[in-house]
């Protein structure tokens, strides 16, 4: 029984025969003679699972399109068994242990191709035998079409990424995939011009990879972006790219008029055409005519221009109306990207064109979320949508063998929409994808990453670590940041899939320096001696600083916002828990933690050009947009507290590189981050603004225009303290002298070749009592003084002589004297009582 349950996709009826299993050594195959394909599929499996294929094996394996033995069997055990249900996709299994026999019958090779995928998960290997349960199975697709659709904007997938992704179709019964890579200029920019031929080369190797995997390859071309509808040498150009491809053996096309101007934009369409439908129905109907005259076995369907939502407007109206009821025309959903997708949605829009639909499923698609992995399974989809839908194609994401995990729920659902269970359909999908040992450290990755972005969650690991930490809970702390590090090394030592492990490993590394840090923390947390407890929390941010410079997102919620085609995170909560855990450990001696967090909702950036990079005090390094910047870009400091803001900085610009800065912006604070209060507008790419009477959390620097422009942010500080006067005869090679005072242990100035004589002198303006020193553990003064200004000249009061020094100074004025030669001395900061 529990072999059943791990079937993907689920079958639709399953009769469980008895407690009997049938088991062999060796096997015979009885093969239908036309039916080459599926034997050259069985004679690899048996041979993989090192079973031999004699002539008197112990058990038979018989596959026909003849269902007389099956039918005469379910007569004797009073069965009911209809084949004419089955279709051209259906098929029967029978296993029985006496006689040893296995049958798969269906009325084409392509059904019996998918009862051997049934048959392959329902047996389980034992050293050199398999083993399976007695059972019967009729199963047949809800869903006629499924598959993927390569669809996604920016990195398309390798020619090895396409035939890796196509062999797995057929492992879990999908049969189509539409190559529509929106990166490929031969398929939208550069429509008209023949592919070149190591492009033609690659293309006939992919569709014989299709045909022997049962798997429909179709090419789909988007000419919208220039096409003239009303020209005859534009469509003639198009029949000749189509017979370039159908020459290599492809007989479905598509052509996509998706993300396009919503208008006629040729002055000869406007002449002839009054809309868009009535000029896109005329010309794909002249199309698909011709295509019919040189072969009536091509098919072809369409992507409108309107692709998405749930009330009939004018354009589909027209569409449906004119355009041929044999040419399929894809929608997305209610949205873009469908959190649901109902049968009632999907029977008004099917009305509305007047045929059924195809669905182009926009999961686990991640081309608008580049920072993050969608690996939970397809939500929301509504049983018995088949009524109103002729196929479904997941949009994947641009990792090709992450996309798997979701692909797999996804045929789980199309082949049975009436018991699809996303939980079940997960624990299968990454059974199939990665295998029983890592499933359950895939799914806690799953989950550290939110799950997915349409249908996020907050992880339990996280919860639980907020709460450990918010109680002071030591034990699971430890636990939870152990189990994460074995995550991270688990998946790196077992996961055997070699192209997975390098497209989660920016998420696994960024977990690991995570969780290292997290435990060393922990022993600051917990130490006695100050200078150890220094040592350890550099060593700590040291890896939190290298996981930030990593663009990719884990321990993070998702939010995407539809209408922006935004994601960002609502809340962090993993760094949170890595924050607490640093201001616990400096509060507790008296230090200072005020190192804010930043969220942005800017679309992508690159590794060592982070948010975080904006606030690490640095001029040499910085936040970089990847795309043009848009209005309502905004980046955002949350202090995790109410603090009274004294100036703000904000600096743009890489060196050498013009227009790199929001030309115009808006700066404005809150204590909520929901209400905000306008500080002003702004156009300086350097701002120093100071400000008073302002008390406020969350401070927000947002783009008010559209601009042709990557903008390159260097620092980004809100100063909730008054630095005192501090100057210095050393120079200057990165951070500044501000840092010091800024209550944030992490970031530094670094002094450059420093002579024996040369100082730091601070003018506080008040008497200090007290002074700490926190420098880097490796570019340290090595021997300092520490001379206070009492009766008009320099008194040294005492010695540095370590990282860490803490001392008494009763003065308004303090000079920190190098007394070695270094060519290089990194302070962090410098606290005055």
């Amino acid at each position: 029984m529990q072999a059943l349950e791990r079937i993907l996709p689920k079958p639709r009826k399953v009769l469980w025969l008895g407690e009997k299993h049938l088991k062999f050594h060796s096997i015979r195959l009885e093969i239908e003679e036309d039916l080459k394909g599926v034997k050259r599929h069985i004679e690899d499996w048996i041979r993989e699972r090192g079973v031999p294929i004699v002539e008197e094996g112990e058990a038979t394996l018989k596959v026909s399109r003849d269902f007389s033995n099956i039918r005469r069997f379910a007569e004797r055990m009073s069965l009911e068994l209809d084949p004419n249900v089955l279709g051209s996709q259906g098929y029967v299994l029978l296993v029985l242990a006496d006689p040893p026999s296995m049958e798969i019958a269906g009325f084409t090779e392509q059904a019996c191709f998918y009862g051997l995928q049934t048959l392959k998960q329902l047996c389980t290997q034992l050293h050199k035998a398999l083993k399976a349960p007695e059972v019967l199975i009729l199963d047949y697709p809800s869903i006629p079409v499924r598959g993927v659709v390569e669809g996604f904007y920016y990195e398309p997938w390798s020619w090895e990424d396409r035939k890796s992704i196509i062999k797995f179709l057929a492992t879990v019964k999908m049969n189509a995939y539409i190559y529509a890579p929106k990166d490929d200029p031969y398929h939208r920019e550069k429509w008209r011009e023949k592919y070149p031929l190591e492009y033609m080369g690659k293309f006939k190797e992919l569709v014989q990879v299709s045909k022997e995997n049962f798997v429909e390859f179709i090419f789909a071309i988007s000419p919208g972006l220039s096409v003239k509808y009303s020209n005859e040498e534009d469509l003639e150009t198009l029949i000749r790219k189509i017979m370039e491809i159908k020459m290599i053996g492809v007989n479905w096309f598509a052509v996509f008029l998706d993300d396009i101007p919503n208008r006629l934009i040729h002055e000869d369409d406007k002449a002839k055409f009054k809309t868009l439908a009535e000029a896109q129905a005329y010309f794909l109907n002249r199309l698909y005519e011709k295509l019919k005259e040189i072969d009536p076995e091509i098919q072809l369907f369409m992507c409108p221009t309107e692709y998405r939502g749930t009330e009939p407007t004018s354009y589909l109206i027209e569409l449906g109306e004119k355009l041929n009821r044999n040419i399929g025309i894809m929608w997305t959903g209610p949205q873009v990207c469908s959190r649901t997708i109902s049968r009632e949605a999907a029977g008004k829009i099917s009305e509305t064109l007047k045929r059924k639909l195809w669905i182009w499923d926009n999961y686990p698609v991640n081309d608008y979320a580049r920072d993050w992995l969608n690996l939970g399974p397809i939500k929301g989809r509504e049983k018995g949508l088949e009524e109103y839908v002729e196929a479904l194609f997941s949009n994947p994401m641009n990792e090709a063998e992450a996309s798997k995990v979701a692909i797999a729920t996804i045929a789980d659902y199309t082949w049975n929409t009436e018991d699809y269970d996303p939980k079940r359909g997960w624990d299968n999908s990454l059974n199939i994808v990665v295998g029983p040992r890592c499933a359950p450290y895939i799914k806690t990755l799953a989950r550290l990453l939110g799950l997915s972005t349409l249908w996020p969650e907050y992880s339990e690991i996280v919860e639980e670590l907020l709460r450990a930490v918010r109680e002071n809970d030591i034990t699971t702390l430890k636990r939870l940041f152990k189990s994460m590090l074995e995550v991270a090394a688990f998946l790196q030592t077992n996961l055997s899939n070699s192209k997975l492990l390098l497209e989660i490993k920016p998420y696994t590394s960024k977990l690991r320096n995570y969780a290292q840090a997290g435990l060393i923390l922990l022993d600051a947390l917990t130490c006695k001696e100050k200078d150890v407890a220094w040592k350890l929390l550099k060593s700590a941010w040291d890896l939190i600083n290298l996981s930030e410079s990593l663009s990719k997102r884990i321990g993070e919620i998702p939010q995407f916002v539809q209408t922006e085609g935004r994601t960002f995170p609502s809340v962090q909560p993993l760094k949170e828990a890595l924050y607490l855990l640093s201001e616990k450990a400096c509060t507790g001696r008296g230090w200072p933690f005020k190192k804010p967090l930043v969220y942005t909702n800017v679309r992508r950036w690159i590794d060592g050009r982070t948010p975080f990079n904006a606030i690490d005090g640095l001029c040499d390094t910085g936040f970089k947009w990847f795309y043009n910047l848009r209005k309502d870009d905004y980046i955002e400091l949350d202090l995790r507290r109410e603090e009274e803001i004294y100036k703000i900085l904000f600096v743009q610009g890489e060196q050498n590189v013009t227009h790199d800065f929001i030309p115009l912006y808006e700066i404005s604070v809150s204590t909520n981050g929901r209400n905000w209060r306008k500080i002003g507008e702004f156009c300086s790419s350097t701002l120093e603004l100071s400000l008073q009477d302002i008390k406020a959390r969350y401070v927000r620097v947002k783009s008010l225009k559209d601009y042709e422009c990557k903008p390159y942010v260097r620092i980004f500080k809100a100063c909730a303290w008054k630095a005192p006067r501090v100057e210095t005869t050393a120079s200057i090679a990165r951070g500044c002298l501000e840092n010091l005072f800024d209550g944030d242990l992490t970031t530094f100035v670094e002094l450059v070749n420093v002579r024996a004589g040369d100082y730091l002198e601070i003018d506080a303006e008040r008497e200090i009592k007290a002074m700490t020193i926190f420098q880097d553990t490796e570019l340290q003064m090595v021997l300092g003084e520490i001379q206070a200004f009492m009766n008009n000249e320099w008194v040294t009061v005492d010695l540095i002589d370590s990282p860490y020094w803490e001392g008494e100074a009763s003065s308004k004025k303090l000079r920190i004297v190098f007394k070695v030669n270094r060519k290089r001395v990194k302070i962090f900061e410098i606290l005055l009582a």
